[in-house]
């Protein structure tokens, strides 16, 4: 344990400070101001614009005249008159959101009552009261009310009362007016009791017929100009093989193609089952007719017409009694 010791070395000024078996310092604990007159502010007040301040050398005078600046704190608040319009003098203007997101002062929640009084409404804060007054019923008859309707023949009842003073003969508004006849002329439709009208009317133009493969189509379907569908691909066979007596020359001879072809398809030797009897052919004037080919060292001058009649010489013998013609039909 140490012990500290002080003494005063210049009175008002410094001290010396002491640690028991340690060391010791001097402590100057002078301010720099010597006055003892002006250490304590004992008060303070304001007269007018001055502050006083007094302490122990006396009282020191402050003018605030300066900084006066009487009046700016008096602003006035005004508004436009729109909704939620505020402006403060020398200031700046707000618009508050004033809106309730209704704007119609007539629907506001009030007291209602009807006309007659008999039913009404009375808010109470938040709570509404209903009431409802029924009149009274000054009928106490329970036979004379409307119960059921019916309807015989043209007579409306009332079936209850039942009697012949609730029957409604309706007969004389059954005056058939829904009777109406339609009637045509020509393209001209009328309406009893209403009006003609023209009905468009067909000429064949109307049906469109469109060519495909091999089809061609001509015309507008009208009567003036039908139309006209024809297979634009030929029709070609070869007519059945018929013997040509080649055995001796000569000059002129002639062949009627067609009609071997109509003798050999109109009774074939054998048909299938179920096949007609005769195979279908063509009128001469329906076919065109063509020599293919002939052995031009047995025929010349070969011909043949547009009835399939085939004109020809016989210039020579075949020296294997074997030569050909070959013919040709086209349907026209």
């Amino acid at each position: 344990n140490q012990n500290i010791s002080s003494a005063v070395v210049t009175a008002n000024e410094s001290v010396n400070i002491a640690l028991e078996r340690g060391g010791n310092t001097t402590i100057d604990f002078r301010d720099a101001d010597a006055d003892p007159t002006n250490e304590l502010i004992t008060s303070a007040n304001l007269t007018g614009t001055n502050l006083n301040i007094i302490d122990a050398g006396g009282t020191t005078t402050v003018d605030l005249s300066s900084l006066n600046d009487s009046g700016t704190d008096d602003q006035v608040i005004s508004t436009t008159g729109a909704a939620g319009n505020i402006t403060i003098e020398n200031g700046n203007t707000l618009v508050l959101n004033v809106n309730d997101a209704d704007s119609d002062p007539t629907n506001e929640i009030q007291n209602v009552a009807s006309a007659d009084a008999s039913v009404t409404v009375t808010r109470t804060v938040n709570d509404f009261d209903l009431s409802v007054n029924f009149p009274a019923n000054n009928d106490n008859s329970s036979t004379n009310e409307l119960t059921d309707l019916n309807l015989a023949a043209n007579i409306l009842n009332l079936t209850n009362p039942a009697t012949g003073g609730n029957q409604v003969d309706l007969s004389g508004y059954m005056d058939n007016t829904d009777e109406q006849t339609l009637s045509i002329a020509g393209d001209q439709l009328s309406i009893t009791g209403g009006n003609t009208v023209t009905v468009p009317t067909a000429d064949g133009t109307e049906t469109i017929m469109t060519a495909g493969n091999d089809i061609s189509v001509t015309g507008d379907g009208s009567s003036a100009n039908p139309y006209v569908v024809n297979n634009v691909r030929p029709n070609i066979f070869y007519p059945p093989s018929i013997a040509v007596d080649a055995s001796s020359t000569g000059t002129g001879r002639t062949i009627n193609l067609h009609s071997q072809y109509i003798a050999q398809f109109g009774s074939p030797m054998v048909s299938s089952n179920l096949a007609p009897a005769a195979i279908p052919t063509y009128a001469n004037t329906d076919l065109y007719y063509y020599v293919t080919y002939y052995d031009n060292t047995v025929f010349a001058n070969v011909s043949v017409d547009e009835f399939g009649v085939m004109t020809y010489d016989v210039i020579a013998s075949p020296t294997d009694y074997n030569s050909l013609i070959n013919v040709v039909f086209v349907v026209k």
